[in-house]
């Protein structure tokens, strides 16, 4: 529910910026919706395990997923050179796509959500499980 939610608040604060700012530059519009798209796969990753499911629904899934994995791989590495060639007005394309950035490493490589105090000392120690879903996706 919390990637799903940050979805529709995100919209909602890029809606009301349009209205009363204007459009925002390419750069930062690339960068917001790569990670309001990488929030949707989020969401629809863990309504999936809501929902209970069959083993060729999951191999489907997980199919996807593999798919979206490259895509959103391509996705993420086009952001330098699109904030660089589309000059960006302000840091806010800098922090979408650091963002977008971990929340495909959190998603797709390692987990990265823990309680603060466990997070600081597993960055320390640079021990991250995998997350569940690159579980999925080598298994």
């Amino acid at each position: 529910m919390g990637e799903l939610t940050a979805v529709m608040v995100f919209a909602y604060v890029y809606r009301q910026y349009w209205h009363t700012n204007g459009p925002l530059s390419l750069g930062t519009t690339y960068a917001f919706l790569v990670l309001e798209f990488l929030l949707l796969q989020g969401s629809a990753y863990w309504a999936s395990w809501l929902v209970e499911s069959r083993r060729a629904e999951r191999t489907a899934i997980v199919f996807g997923y593999r798919i979206l994995r490259v895509l959103n791989l391509l996705l993420i590495t086009l952001l330098p050179f699109v904030l660089l060639l589309k000059n960006f007005s302000s840091g806010l394309a800098i922090v979408l796509a650091i963002f977008a950035l971990v929340e495909y490493i959190n998603y797709f490589v390692v987990r990265l959500a823990f309680p603060l105090t466990e997070f600081l000392n597993r960055l320390i120690r640079w021990r991250f499980p995998r997350s569940l879903l690159a579980s999925e996706l080598k298994g």
